[in-house]
């Protein structure tokens, strides 16, 4: 039950935060360079807040996290869609990174803890499709007129009560704490095999040969902080890009109109992570997702109707979930589930820097320059993982 309430409030939290900045680039009608220090602000605060309830969480406290994130979220949704200011708009904005911040801790936390560790690929996979697929349904019905705002407020205050209501608390970490040991054991057994094999060193020296390989190999492993530049340096060349879209979605079609080519390309794009949420996540798909959005980004600039844009909107979304996937479980694995506010905090320092990269190179420049200089985070971002 809890599963399904934090993947809907997920989704609630998704789909205001694309709202609230769909408000703010369409109904006050502000130029590039402050859209993009009002992206950059909301991730400013995002991690503010990471670093502030990171260890709350870990130490169990998710239910008080999950409390605060929906009084944050029931406070900014209901001021800022009442309200013309631009700077208050853009404070309700930063509110709502707070609440996003404690709830996605709370909520994955959650997860890590009342899961077995070999299932922590697959249900985020799960967690991941649920959420698109409900922001989908929302983005649309919203487009149709069948979510208004009252309705809307109804929906944030019924889904924020029965995600505080349901998300358990971790009273004692033992599933990231059993993870943890048993890396350290493995490690250690290792390190017991090659110390075992050097008094076979002359009488059985491939016995020795394989204890020595063992140990290079386990040396070599995957450390977090790869994925954490890696992560770094693909939202910064995402959000260059992805940060104006508002802005280019405005010169071609209606704001109703992109708010359905969201939702479409929302639903379509759980369909197809659902589709692959059997393969765990690994560098190689890692850098292959990387490597597809570098090809359909450039496409972008030449589309003009809702077609072309859902499609641009379905790639884009699907390959990045599926690298975000991909890193964030190799970082899990690399730190036993700990410490899940550095991936949070690399992740939004990247948007800090891309939205603000985005919002002055587009107004001075325009968006081909944008394009160039975004395509160059997302090589950065796989020459890392290699």
């Amino acid at each position: 039950m809890w599963f399904v309430s934090a993947g809907a409030y997920l989704a609630l939290l998704s789909f205001m935060d694309l709202s609230m900045y769909l408000y703010i680039a369409y109904t006050l009608g502000v130029d590039p360079l402050t859209l993009g220090v009002a992206s950059a602000l909301w991730s400013a605060s995002f991690i503010f807040s990471n670093a502030i309830f990171n260890h709350l969480v870990d130490k169990g406290s998710t239910k008080l996290a999950s409390l605060i994130s929906g009084s944050s979220l029931i406070v900014s949704s209901i001021v800022l869609f009442n309200s013309n200011n631009v700077v208050l708009c853009v404070v309700m904005y930063m509110l709502h990174a707070l609440a996003t911040a404690s709830g996605r801790l709370a909520s994955n936390v959650a997860l890590l803890e009342f899961s077995d560790s070999d299932d922590w690929s697959f249900l985020n996979s799960l967690m991941n499709f649920l959420t698109t697929f409900i922001r989908g349904l929302l983005l649309v019905f919203f487009s149709l007129g069948f979510l208004t705002l009252n309705i809307l407020y109804v929906t944030v205050i019924a889904l924020t009560t029965l995600y505080v209501i349901t998300l358990p608390n971790v009273w004692v970490s033992i599933e990231r704490s059993v993870f943890s040991m048993s890396k350290q054991l493995e490690a250690l057994s290792k390190h017991v095999r090659v110390v075992t094999a050097l008094t076979y060193l002359v009488e059985r020296p491939y016995t020795a040969a394989e204890a020595f390989e063992s140990l290079w190999r386990s040396s070599k492993e995957f450390s977090p902080v790869k994925p954490l530049l890696s992560v770094f340096l693909l939202v910064t060349g995402s959000d260059t890009l992805m940060a104006m879209l508002p802005l280019i979605l405005r010169s071609k079609i209606a704001a109703s109109d992109t708010y359905m080519v969201y939702g479409i390309a929302s639903l379509i794009a759980a369909v197809v992570l659902i589709a692959v949420s059997t393969c765990r996540g690994s560098k190689g798909m890692a850098i292959l997702a990387v490597s597809a959005r570098i090809l359909v980004f450039p496409t972008l600039l030449l589309l003009d109707n809702l077609t072309f844009l859902v499609t641009f909107l379905v790639l884009a979304n699907v390959f990045y979930n599926i690298y975000v996937t991909s890193v964030y479980y190799l970082y899990v694995k690399a730190t036993s589930g700990y410490k899940l506010s550095l991936y949070n905090m690399s992740l939004e320092a990247g948007s800090i820097l891309g939205s603000l990269i985005g919002g002055y190179v587009t107004f001075n420049y325009g968006y081909n320059y944008t394009l160039i200089a975004s395509i160059i985070g997302h090589i950065a971002s796989a020459i890392v993982l290699i």
